[in-house]
């Protein structure tokens, strides 16, 4: 396959991307909040640059939830093999290549990618650009690199600055990175654009770029987490994780996922606020906090426990519920597990651990559906059974490996929930403790 399809709309590729799409947002995601889609233009040639947390579910992500066809640029080190280059080609997505990672002459392969970056955005197509250069597993936005604002600018002056080119900012955040079934959320945000930089670019390129540069991380940060204290990054999150449900709870807000994020926004301003305003208190508060994750772990207790309302009847309840259910789950993993296992034993060979999730929904979009199929021809080749029991089995395959997920998931927060319920009846001296210095975290915050 040539380069012919990265410039025009592809029936083919939209019949592939709805399927994935499928797969994408209902499957192995739970929700997928898309916010600002309306800031994307329909026809006109785009610019999609934003921040890089999570290797190919970033793209992705892009390509499944903005309504265009679009060229991402990814790291040029993912391109190994005939096979993975064909299918990395049908995506619509193009090396980049660093120094570090390829020997050759960098500068000369880039500038062929630009150029033809330029010509996918004459064709009125978008292309994805991640210009913090690789994928972070961190809140907060990197410095970014100059490659996305060459290409607009080149854009541009070939046009002789007639054009419509905007780059359309995004933030993508994850409520967990590696887990499946949780939350994303994608935030699109006002178009920069290209013509308006047009009497800085012509003054001075360098102070076109850098000022281009800047306006767009000032736009990225307004639609992400951005911890910027990178020194107390850890306390920033474990602040979050205990506080934001609480945040939500006093402002009288539904609980969920968006909620959530703007309340961690609100959680990062208060602390940036009291570190610079109240040094010996933030210092107070943090060792509360390290205090309060310590003793978690020693007595092997979460965080969301001390915000539940944990009785006698509801434990006993949700258990008799699950060994009730028992026998479901039992069916759910025989017929899920080799599909949802391989993935993991293939990421124990990976050190970065933000290609985990890529690789597990990479093997698992061809994985379950074949080993799915290959069981409803093994019940069909070896026992006689009616078809329409046959195929409500294949039917029912998916739903209850997702099933069985959160059963097991529910089975081991009960096991804690169980051992908060003791603790508490006991009256355990480091649960106890816990309690108290939960509550004064709190405190400290609301001022």
């Amino acid at each position: 396959m040539g380069k012919k399809h990265l410039k025009k709309e592809s029936y083919r590729y939209n019949f592939f991307r709805f399927f994935f799409y499928i797969l994408h947002n209902f499957f192995f995601y739970r929700k997928v909040i898309v916010n600002g889609k309306e800031n994307i233009p329909k026809k006109d040639g785009i610019i999609f640059a934003g921040n890089h947390q999570n290797s190919l579910m970033d793209p992705l992500s892009i390509i499944f939830n903005s309504g265009r066809q679009t060229v991402f640029l990814s790291r040029a080190d993912i391109f190994k093999g005939k096979t993975v280059k064909k299918i990395l080609n049908f995506l619509k997505i193009l090396p980049i290549y660093r120094k570090k990672m390829d020997h050759g002459n960098t500068i000369s392969k880039n500038q062929k990618i630009f150029d033809l970056s330029v010509e996918i955005l004459e064709k009125k197509q978008a292309i994805g650009i991640f210009p913090e250069g690789t994928h972070y597993g961190e809140r907060r936005l990197h410095i970014l690199k100059k490659g996305m604002s060459r290409i607009a600018f080149q854009a541009a002056v070939k046009h002789n600055w007639r054009t419509k080119l905007k780059i359309i900012p995004f933030g993508i955040f994850y409520d967990n990175y590696f887990q499946w079934k949780r939350n994303i959320i994608i935030n699109y945000g006002e178009g920069i654009e290209i013509k308006n930089y047009k009497n800085e670019f012509q003054k001075n390129e360098k102070t076109a770029i850098n000022k281009l540069n800047d306006d767009l991380k000032n736009s990225i940060k307004k639609l992400i987490l951005d911890i910027e204290n990178y020194d107390y990054y850890d306390f920033y999150e474990k602040t979050i994780k205990i506080y934001k449900d609480e945040y939500l709870k006093n402002k009288k807000l539904k609980i969920n996922a968006e909620n959530r994020f703007k309340a961690s926004r609100i959680i990062i301003k208060k602390l940036d606020f009291l570190f610079e305003k109240n040094n010996k208190e933030f210092l107070f508060l943090k060792e509360k906090v390290d205090f309060y994750f310590e003793n978690l772990k020693k007595i092997k207790l979460k965080n969301f426990l001390f915000k539940k309302n944990i009785n006698f009847l509801k434990l006993f309840l949700q258990t008799f519920l699950l060994i009730f259910m028992l026998p479901f789950y039992f069916f759910g993993v025989i017929n899920n597990y080799l599909p949802y296992k391989i993935p993991l034993i293939f990421n124990k060979k990976i050190k970065d651990k933000q290609f985990h999730t890529s690789i597990m929904v990479a093997t698992g979009i061809f994985l379950f559906p074949l080993f799915y199929i290959f069981q409803f021809l093994f019940l069909f080749l070896l026992f006689e059974i009616y078809y329409w029991i046959l195929f409500l089995y294949l039917f029912s395959l998916p739903f209850m490996g997702i099933f069985s997920y959160y059963y097991f998931v529910n089975f081991k927060n009960l096991i804690l929930k169980w051992r908060y319920f003791f603790y508490s009846k006991k009256k355990n001296s480091i649960f106890m403790d816990l309690k108290e210095k939960h509550n004064s975290i709190f405190e400290i915050i609301k001022k």
